[in-house]
């Protein structure tokens, strides 16, 4: 007389969940040995070709001018003097940053427009009345030399603007580091 066992009780002990899933890392381990040639063709041409990107690509430079604005004594408080410079500062970079500004300031530079919107921009330090007017270059020399000429600029127009509607109660003026 035969008798049939239930199919869980033939089963071995290496037949269980954990082989399976032994099989299947032995056959990934498998074909990665199969693939090492491509593996190691693709990784070295990864390296090749971002040491090639990083070597010939254009080396970019930043410098950056610092002005101060300051809002000149009326009848208010200390504080009431820093609030209005800090929001005269907020004014002035977002006029640096305006279009029209940046193309008069190409203009009388005699660059081009489109060089001079790409390479600048300006910005206040959070809670001060500090401007720092960012420019970028293919050299250190030419990116300070361009922050530094579009600061001068920005301080000239900007004051001539000021003087034009008020009797310049507000003044901008670059900042010498200490």
């Amino acid at each position: 007389m035969t008798e049939f066992l239930p199919q869980h009780e033939n089963r071995r002990a290496s037949d269980g969940p954990g082989a399976q899933q032994g099989g299947e890392l032995q056959s990934f381990v498998s074909l990665l040995a199969r693939r090492k040639l491509l593996i190691v063709f693709v990784t070295l041409l990864g390296v090749v070709l971002g040491a090639g990107y990083a070597l010939t690509s254009p080396k970019i430079y930043e410098a950056s001018a610092l002005l101060r604005v300051n809002a000149a004594a009326t009848n208010g408080s200390v504080r009431d003097v820093q609030d209005a410079s800090v929001s005269q500062a907020q004014t002035d970079a977002a006029t640096i940053n305006d279009r029209s500004f940046l193309t008069q300031t190409a203009a009388k530079l005699g660059l081009s427009p489109y060089l001079v919107l790409a390479r600048v921009s300006a910005d206040t330090v959070q809670n001060t009345a500090l401007i720092r007017v960012h420019a970028t270059g293919t050299s250190p020399q030419d990116a300070q030399t361009l922050a530094q000429a579009v600061a001068d600029y920005a301080v000239t127009a900007i004051s001539e603007t000021a003087q034009a509607q008020t009797s310049a109660s507000t003044r901008t003026q670059v900042a010498t580091p200490p």
